[in-house]
């Protein structure tokens, strides 16, 4: 069941696909660099991007939950819900995986935090200084 109604943007899909994209193997991760750059130079290829990562399960999966908030029981040591109530994470959010440092930015409030894509461990808010 997915937890967000509304459908990614072209620019969030974009974002997941290049934080992913040294998670991939070498032959998808030749394909995705060459669509993200297509998508810099303004051509639309969000959806040629989903469709090559749907390719791979693990990518998919990450990518469901990046997008919709959907886990499906990828990750190590079994379940653990996504950070936060979707409504309560902000727009341009800055997380941080404690082990390994990989970032995401939540673009538009309300969208989901994904498991790190390299240890899958939970990401964790960083408080910006007022």
């Amino acid at each position: 069941m997915s937890i967000h109604t509304s459908q990614p943007t072209p620019e969030e899909v974009y974002y997941a696909a290049e934080k992913y994209l040294a998670c991939l193997p070498e032959e998808i991760r030749a394909q995705l660099s060459q669509l993200l750059k297509d998508a810099r130079s303004g051509q639309k290829r969000d959806n040629a991007i989903l469709a090559l990562l749907a390719e791979d399960e693990t990518a998919r999966r990450w990518m469901r939950a990046a997008l919709f908030g959907e886990e499906d029981g990828i990750l190590k040591g079994g379940y653990e819900p996504l950070p936060g109530a979707p409504a309560s994470i902000p727009a341009n959010s800055r997380w941080v995986c404690p082990e390994c440092g990989f970032e995401w930015l939540v673009l538009h409030a309300g969208r989901p935090v994904p498991h790190c894509p390299h240890d899958y461990s939970i990401l964790i808010q960083v408080k910006e200084k007022e």
